[in-house]
């Protein structure tokens, strides 16, 4: 690669048991909920190593997800997938005089992608499509040879759905 750049990329798997309060119709257990991560993207940072820059792409799929038993309300089934997959961009810097500087976007599309109950392709719960921050901040030398710093920022987290019906929308903040 060019001077300044690299790659990386990541996976990941696992599984998270049943807990016992969650029943089956039948009685029988229930396979464990699955997942698997991957992630793979950019950095550049030139010389002199004032700031960087990552771009990332991530793809993250649970499996065995539970929901609620259509034919036996109360009780529960495995079905279902669920995928949340997106595009992370941050930079950072150094600026004169002590300042620093962070932001980032994050584009994502979380959805249902398998389900008896709710639909395909619905959003799921509380995951905007877009979330944004920036940060600022100073850092000073104090008297007695440390440091400190003082620095503030924000955040926008995009509209989201509140249930998997996508029938509640919440506004952004």
């Amino acid at each position: 690669l060019a001077a300044g750049w690299s790659v990386y990329g990541n996976f990941a798997a696992g599984a998270l048991p049943t807990l016992p309060q969650t029943r089956a119709w039948n009685n029988d257990p229930f396979a464990p909920v699955t997942g698997r991560q991957t992630e793979f993207g950019a950095k550049y940072e030139p010389a002199g190593g004032r700031w960087n820059a990552t771009l990332a792409r991530f793809d993250i799929r649970r499996q065995n997800v539970r929901t609620s038993d259509p034919d036996h309300p109360g009780y529960t089934i495995t079905t279902g997938e669920q995928r949340s997959q997106g595009l992370e961009l941050a930079w950072q810097g150094r600026l004169p005089q002590g300042w620093r500087i962070a932001a980032q976007a994050t584009w994502m599309d979380a959805v249902v992608a398998r389900d008896n109950r709710y639909r395909v392709g619905n959003q799921l719960p509380y995951a905007p499509e877009w979330t944004t921050s920036a940060w600022l901040s100073r850092q000073f030398a104090a008297a007695e040879g440390g440091r400190w710093q003082v620095g503030g920022g924000a955040v926008h987290v995009g509209a989201r759905y509140a249930d998997f019906n996508n029938a509640t929308r919440l506004p952004g903040y």
